[in-house]
C-alpha cells in the first residue's frame, strides 16, 4: 500500500471512531464533532482521487516529477563517416532514468536543425515548438531505474554549400527534443536543446528548453 492508501486507511479508522464517541458522549460539542468527521472523511478521500488521477492519465497540478528521464550526452558521429557534398550529419542522443522509480508510456521525440549563429533567444524558443509541434513520439514503453536508451538522428541531405556554412561555422547545428513519461505524479516531460560547436562541444540553449515540465505540452 502507497501513502495515498495509508492516509484514506487513517481517514477512515479516524471517522469511525469520532462515530463511536458521539455515541458514548452525546454531550460533546455539536460542531467540534462535525469538524473532526469531515476531517476523517476528507482523508479517507485521497486514496480514491489518487486512483483516478492514476487511472486516467491525469496531470496532478504542483507535483515535482517522481523520477527522472534526461538527457545524458549528445554525441556528434564522426567516427561514422565525413561530411561531403550532399551528405548527411548524424547525431546520437543518449538518455537515461536516473530514478529513483520506474517510468511508464516512455516516448521520445528528437530533431536536428541548422540555423544562423545570429538567431535569438526568441527565435530559438520559436524553433523548438515549430519543429516539435506536429512530431509523432517513439513507441511507448516503460523505462526501469537506472536503465540507458540512445537514437541516433540525420539531418536532411546537405549541398556543398549547406556543408560549406557548416564546416566554416557560418551556420549552427541545433539538437533538440522531448522526452515523455508517466510517474505516480502524473504526465512528465523533459526538453532539451543544445547546439554543437565542433568536433564535439555542445552548448545549452538559451532559448530555456532544458528543464522537466509536469502536465500537458504543445507537442
Amino acid at each position: 500500500m502507497d501513502w495515498q492508501g495509508g492516509i484514506s486507511v487513517f481517514g477512515l479508522g479516524f471517522a469511525l471512531v469520532m462515530w463511536v464517541v458521539t455515541m458514548i458522549w452525546p454531550t460533546l460539542p455539536r460542531r467540534l464533532i462535525l469538524c473532526l468527521l469531515f476531517l476523517g472523511l476528507a482523508l479517507m478521500l485521497v486514496w480514491p482521487v489518487s486512483l483516478i488521477f492514476d487511472l486516467f492519465h491525469l496531470p496532478k497540478p504542483a507535483n515535482e516529477p517522481a523520477t527522472y528521464i534526461e538527457v545524458t550526452d549528445i554525441i556528434y558521429r564522426l567516427d561514422l563517416f565525413e561530411i561531403e557534398p550532399a551528405n548527411t550529419i548524424k547525431v546520437d542522443v543518449n538518455f537515461k532514468n536516473k530514478g529513483p522509480l520506474h517510468a511508464k508510456d516512455v516516448t521520445f521525440g528528437f530533431v536536428l536543425a541548422i540555423r544562423l549563429p545570429s538567431i535569438t533567444k526568441t527565435q530559438e524558443y520559436e524553433m523548438f515548438y515549430e519543429l516539435l509541434k506536429n512530431r509523432k513520439g517513439s513507441p511507448k514503453a516503460d523505462m526501469g531505474v537506472g536503465v540507458s536508451g540512445w537514437k541516433t538522428i540525420v539531418t536532411s541531405m546537405l549541398n556543398k554549400k549547406e556543408t560549406d556554412d557548416f564546416q566554416n561555422k557560418t551556420t549552427r547545428l541545433y539538437s533538440l527534443g522531448f522526452i515523455h513519461y508517466r510517474d505516480k505524479n502524473g504526465q512528465q516531460t523533459h526538453e532539451f536543446c543544445r547546439w554543437l560547436d565542433p568536433p564535439n562541444v555542445w552548448h545549452l540553449c538559451d532559448g530555456g528548453h532544458n528543464q522537466m515540465v509536469s502536465g500537458d505540452t504543445p507537442y
